[in-house]
């Protein structure tokens, strides 16, 4: 089905109940699945369908959106308008409350992060709900604690641009990769470290 141009990104709830569609114009749409319809053919798709809640990011460019496993709040990975890479979580649902005073409110209702000297392009938080992996710009991963959304620390061993990571089933190993002929495994364990071990490879 058709979207409003490119859609950046698509994930359902974790509880199948909604889906959530970051859009190229910088919005986020987030839609009831149970009035969207299931048939190829269906009209009832994201695009003709009306989003139970919508948010508009601009002047920020979205790269890519994701529900925490649980389903309680949404993270949205982008760049500000200064080019600083930035983690913006949704008012759609309560963000963390032990967030320290650095983190900032804006009017629109987003909490707004800084992690990156450069658009984030990609993030994913741990099965566990412990972590949030960030990868962007700046050929950097983020590790961040969730409990008070704050990086803690990096991974540095690729050279380009973070397009993609992911955590493995038991949190334990997070896989990175970038426009290099190669994929970065790093053990991360329990304590969000520096990823001391593994290596990565492509072919």
């Amino acid at each position: 089905s058709s979207s409003k141009g490119c859609p950046a990104s698509v994930e359902f709830h974790p509880d199948g109940g909604s889906l959530v569609v970051a859009e190229r114009d910088q919005s986020v749409h987030i839609y009831d699945c149970r009035k969207l319809g299931g048939n190829a053919g269906s009209n009832n798709s994201p695009s003709t369908s009306t989003p139970v809640a919508s948010h508009d990011l601009k002047p920020f460019v979205v790269q890519e959106c994701h529900f925490s496993p649980c389903g309680e709040y949404l993270m949205a990975a982008t760049k500000s308008p200064d080019g600083m890479g930035t983690v913006r979580i949704l008012p759609t649902i309560p963000p963390p409350t032990s967030m320290d005073e650095e983190t900032k409110h804006d009017d629109d209702g987003c909490y707004t992060l800084v992690g990156h000297t450069g658009s984030i392009f990609c993030l994913r938080v741990s099965p566990d709900g412990r972590h949030l992996a960030t990868g962007g710009a700046d050929a950097l991963v983020g590790l961040w604690d969730t409990t008070d959304m704050v990086c803690t620390s990096t991974i540095t061993r690729l050279q380009k641009f973070i397009r993609s990571v992911s955590y493995s089933h038991d949190s334990r190993l997070l896989a990175s990769s970038s426009c290099e002929r190669m994929i970065d495994i790093a053990a991360v364990g329990g304590g969000g470290g520096s990823g001391a071990e593994g290596g990565g490879n492509g072919g």
